[in-house]
């Protein structure tokens, strides 16, 4: 395969945060006339799809652990109080799970197993 051109590169970096052919070729240099016509044959180069793939990977890998990291902090704090334990442990469970992190158990009894499954990618 052949090396990635400047403009290529930097369509790339656009598209992977905006999902716009368009808007990312031109924000890479390539002319509005060029974007609009042709701007989904970038698409189609096979080294340009690939990076894509890969960056992509790589940005929701990011996002998702600036996320939970947030998200964490958050719920650190909503613990501390040991007052309404179970409330406070269920309302964490519900939350994680709606991010898709947690499997949520609909059955309810007095302990609460909160059972975390990450992406495939971050186990080690």
């Amino acid at each position: 395969m052949g090396l990635l051109t400047k403009r290529q590169s930097d369509f790339i970096l656009h598209y992977v945060e905006s999902r716009n052919t368009v808007q990312s070729a031109i924000a890479a240099g390539y002319s509005k006339s060029y974007a609009k016509s042709k701007g989904h044959l970038l698409l189609k180069n096979p080294l340009i799809k690939e990076q894509i793939t890969h960056l992509t990977e790589s940005y929701y890998k990011e996002q998702f652990k600036e996320l939970a990291t947030k998200s964490i902090k958050e719920l650190a704090g909503v613990i501390g109080d040991v007052e309404n334990r179970g409330s406070q442990l269920r309302a964490i469970q519900y939350v994680l799970s709606q991010a898709g992190v947690v499997e949520q158990d609909e059955k309810q009894s007095g302990v609460i197993e909160i059972k975390v499954r990450l992406p495939h990618d971050l186990q080690h």
